[in-house]
């Protein structure tokens, strides 16, 4: 797989080797969120489309299909993957903060999170 990040895959259900509904649970295996999947198929129904979903497909399109629908739907994989990324960001950014308190400011933070009172912690 390749080494990004976060990436935008449009697949196709039926491929030989393998099937586009194994190939979504082994991506979202392997990467999670971080590659939403736009699944393409000539031959759909409702089932399939409900068990794509549940693999965790952004879309579902079925061909043939307007170049604008498939448009609108990498759209859609952009800004989640921006939100995503986002968000990661948020929580690096964190975890460094956290990395640099001191042993006795990591102890009152734990206790904080725990609910305890300021004189529980103070003690």
């Amino acid at each position: 797989l390749p080494v990004e990040k976060s990436a935008c895959i449009i697949t196709d259900i039926r491929m030989p080797q393998t099937s586009g509904v194994e190939l979504v649970e082994r991506l979202k295996a392997l990467r999670g969120p971080a590659w939403p999947i736009i699944a393409v198929t000539g031959h759909g129904d409702v089932s399939l489309a409900v068990q794509l979903m549940k693999a965790g497909v952004v879309d579902f399109i079925e061909k043939p299909f307007d170049p604008n629908r498939i448009l609108e739907a990498v759209r859609s994989c952009i800004n989640q993957m921006s939100g995503a990324e986002a968000e990661r960001n948020m929580k690096d950014a964190t975890c460094a903060r956290l990395a640099t308190l001191t042993p006795r400011e990591r102890q009152v933070f734990d206790a904080l999170i725990e609910g305890k009172s300021n004189k529980m912690i103070a003690l």
